[in-house]
């Protein structure tokens, strides 16, 4: 039976976040965090975070 999957890939700023799904027998990808650029720009410069629940956690810093 597979493993659960971490992909990172330094060079585009891409973690992705897989399951094992049993009843497929496939991989699922169940969250991502990516480096992406605002306003349509060439340069990576946020962090977008897909399906992601924090508990107990504290930010710091920066505009929200």
């Amino acid at each position: 039976m597979p493993e659960d999957k971490v992909t990172i890939t330094p060079a585009t700023g891409r973690i992705v976040f897989q399951v094992y799904d049993s009843g497929t027998e496939a991989l699922k990808v169940v969250g991502s965090i990516d480096a992406e650029p605002q306003d349509g720009g060439n340069t990576a410069d946020q962090i977008v975070i897909d399906k992601a629940r924090i508990t107990n956690g504290e930010i710091k810093g920066g505009t929200f």
